[in-house]
């Protein structure tokens, strides 16, 4: 199923393709991973489009408590250490 850009807020849209992990092993697989998507990059997209600290905070948040398998397989993807991965799912 298609995601509509040009409807809904980003922090909606930003759901819309979280909910679609399912397994860990799907963001291993996108095409991105071989681009070195890493924190800092993903931080900056989410910066450029206006998401400032608190909103990308709720954003783990409400990852985390809707989809916890697949906000760890997120964060593993970004090549984040496992004892920040901890620090950030614990929000």
């Amino acid at each position: 199923m298609a995601i509509d850009l040009t409807t809904g807020s980003y922090f909606s849209i930003g759901f819309a393709v979280a909910s679609r992990v399912r397994e860990p092993i799907k963001f291993r697989r996108l095409t991105m991973s071989s681009e070195g998507m890493n924190k800092e990059k993903w931080v900056s997209l989410f910066k450029e489009i206006g998401l400032d600290e608190d909103t990308m905070l709720k954003w783990h948040r409400e990852f985390e408590s809707r989809f916890p398998d697949g906000h760890q397989s997120f964060l593993e993807w970004l090549n984040i250490p496992g004892d920040e991965i901890e620090r950030i799912r614990a929000l």
